[in-house]
């Protein structure tokens, strides 16, 4: 939290120096934060901007986002052909499950619950919206690059589910943009 938040100038304040800052992919708001997430920083500026150093905010914006996924998650699930019992299950297993406790806990996490919303997004959209399914996958990876394991997931989920073959070779040209 002490670089992503307490000494990083790019999230200091929202102006249009520091977001041009934010999105510049070789500049030195990335090497702040260690990699090139511009999506992560603008919402860390954004919540600096409400909650200023109070770190109740920021938990509860994590709170809220780590319920969402868990929400995601049951709806995914189901979508795959899991009862809504199971679903459920598994939506709350993902939800108490104690190594979820820092992507809850620590303000800077929410790069980790805001790419996971992403991805959860791009892997329910992408059998019937895949250019909104493609624009969720570029937020998550625009938020944090473990997004990238949407792909595979996608690549999975289209293959079992075993579409028309004109439809599905849509999907696979979208797919392969990611």
């Amino acid at each position: 939290d002490l670089f992503y938040i307490v000494k990083n100038p790019w999230v200091e304040e929202i102006s249009g120096e520091n977001v041009l800052g934010i999105f510049d992919p070789f500049g030195e708001a990335r090497a702040q934060g260690a990699n090139y997430a511009p999506l992560t920083l603008l919402s860390i500026a954004f919540e600096r901007a409400i909650f200023f150093d109070d770190p109740f905010g920021y938990h509860v914006v994590n709170v809220l986002l780590h319920a969402l996924n868990a929400t995601l998650l049951v709806a995914l699930l189901f979508t795959t052909g899991l009862r809504l019992p199971i679903a459920v299950a598994g939506g709350l297993f993902f939800l108490v499950h104690p190594g979820n406790v820092e992507a809850v806990a620590w303000p800077s996490q929410i790069k980790t619950n805001g790419s996971l919303v992403f991805l959860f997004g791009s892997l329910l959209a992408v059998r019937r919206h895949p250019g909104w399914a493609t624009l969720l996958f570029v937020a998550g990876l625009l938020t944090k690059a473990s997004a990238a394991a949407a792909l595979p997931m996608a690549a999975a989920l289209l293959w079992c589910r075993g579409e028309k073959v004109d439809h599905a070779r849509s999907t696979w040209i979208w797919l392969a943009l990611w």
